[in-house]
């Protein structure tokens, strides 16, 4: 009976020595792209989760040539999760990429945006990938569904934004400079200095011919354009103000 007690005690005092000296495993750190996972590491999501942060696993190195479709987070359809890991590629859905319709952004899956034809805005649409990264030196304006002005299509898109018109959007009613964006003033026409205004782009290029004007803050301004490059409205043409500010 002595020996089988001590036999026990020597295990458990050897088992307990062999879990304390086995190392702790380290938990996968966060990511948000494969980028955060070095050369060879993939950005583990679970399906569904495009937008989600996730973490760092090993890619696939071979897959096997079975047929189970899945979408990828970048809107390609792969033979199978495998392939799409292969590719470095988190899965959207489960079954190949399909043109779902949609009403708004919500009716898609995460990285997603519901895709309306140019001036269709409110109209079934359909989801398609929501693009992460756009030039911006491609400047092709287009007036957004929301009523905003987007240096191009690809820049509307990842905003989530469709395509209400090609070109900047008409200007928007403004009281002040405040109301409109950075690159716009509140320009009141019909030299008028009160009352609403539209939203107009300021010039960037003006001429230096002279033809002075008093602009509603009270000051001269060598031209209009030169007035409405200050976000400044014209309240008579002339060398002088005539007192209607």
């Amino acid at each position: 009976m002595k020996i089988r007690t001590c036999s026990l005690i020597i295990l458990c005092a050897l088992a307990l020595a062999g879990a304390l000296a086995s190392p702790v495993l380290a938990q996968a750190p966060s990511c948000v792209t494969s980028n955060d996972c070095g050369a060879n590491g993939l950005c583990g999501r679970p399906i569904g989760a495009c937008l989600k942060a996730g973490t760092c696993v090993t890619p696939p190195t071979a897959c096997r040539a079975t047929f189970d479709p899945v979408c990828g987070c970048n809107g390609q359809t792969y033979d199978n999760e495998c392939f799409a890991s292969l590719a470095g590629v988190s899965v959207a859905a489960l079954g190949p990429c399909e043109a779902m319709a949609c009403l708004g952004n919500q009716d898609c899956t995460g990285g997603f945006m519901c895709h309306t034809a140019t001036g269709a805005c409110g109209a079934v649409g359909t989801c398609g990938v929501t693009p992460t990264t756009c030039s911006a030196f491609m400047y092709m304006p287009v007036c957004g569904c929301d009523g905003q002005t987007y240096d191009n299509v690809c820049m509307a898109s990842k905003a989530g934004v469709s395509v209400a018109l090609m070109g900047q959007c008409p200007g928007q009613k403004c009281q002040t400079n405040n109301d409109c964006a950075g690159d716009q003033y509140c320009m009141r026409p019909g030299q008028s200095c009160n009352g609403n205004g539209r939203c107009e782009p300021r010039p960037e290029v003006c001429t230096f011919i002279y033809a002075p004007v008093c602009g509603c803050d009270g000051e001269i301004y060598a031209n209009s354009c030169i007035a409405a490059e200050a976000g400044v409205s014209v309240a008579n043409a002339g060398e002088t103000c005539r007192g209607n500010l």
